[in-house]
């Protein structure tokens, strides 16, 4: 069943993925004087929502205050963890007699993403998705023309990429990462806006698109 994407479940998600960004910036820095934080074990917890999951509520995992999850933030959290291994980030070990002795972060996402395989079969575009989820959401009567004509309209191209760029961390929190389609929208976006993403930001793209399409469709 779809759900209405609110203010506040954006908000969330946006304060989760500053989260898991500063939990991952952590843990290398933390291999850079103790290797085995970033080992194979760890990696495999990393890259898996559900065993990133577990790993985050294991007994044996000490954070610092600000980055241990709250118990009703871990699924999600590790959804938006786990997918920076399909987006942007792998990690690179240097072992010696079976012992690792280096391990950090690098550039290059680590293993490919089944939704962003999925849609390249079936032809999706994740903007005129999510456009089409604020038509949804708001009951503005607007066709297939109008949607897709929104979604590639350049004058409103800042304002849905924002919103893309947002829907997108949803699915990831969700376990449903887009893969490189997603780095590639994070990185559209002009940096100093990146470093101050907001929640009023992300909400004014979405009015500005509903305009558009309650001007050229309708409402209810």
């Amino acid at each position: 069943m779809r759900r209405t994407i609110t203010r506040t479940a954006l908000a969330r998600v946006l304060a989760l993925h500053r989260q898991a960004y500063r939990l991952l910036m952590w843990l290398d820095e933390q291999a850079a004087s103790d290797p085995s934080v970033l080992d194979e074990g760890v990696e495999h917890a990393l890259i898996d929502r559900r065993r990133c999951s577990a790993w985050l509520s294991g007994p044996s995992l000490v954070l610092p205050v600000g980055l241990a999850p709250r118990v009703g933030d871990v699924e999600a959290l590790a959804g938006l963890l786990s997918s920076f291994f399909q987006t942007s980030f792998g990690i690179e070990r240097i072992e010696w007699e079976g012992r690792c002795v280096r391990a950090r972060l690098r550039r290059g996402a680590e293993v490919p993403s089944l939704r962003e395989g999925q849609r390249k079969r079936r032809g999706g575009d994740p903007s005129i998705e999510a456009v089409q989820r604020v038509s949804l959401d708001d009951g503005i009567d607007a066709d297939r023309v109008v949607i897709v004509r929104t979604a590639k309209s350049k004058p409103l191209g800042p304002e849905v990429l924002v919103w893309t760029y947002a829907v997108g961390l949803l699915h990831r929190a969700e376990g449903h990462p887009e893969g490189r389609s997603d780095w590639k929208a994070w990185r559209s976006i002009p940096v100093e806006e990146r470093r101050r993403l907001t929640i009023e930001r992300v909400w004014a793209a979405r009015d500005r698109i509903a305009e558009r399409l309650a001007s050229e469709g309708g409402a209810d």
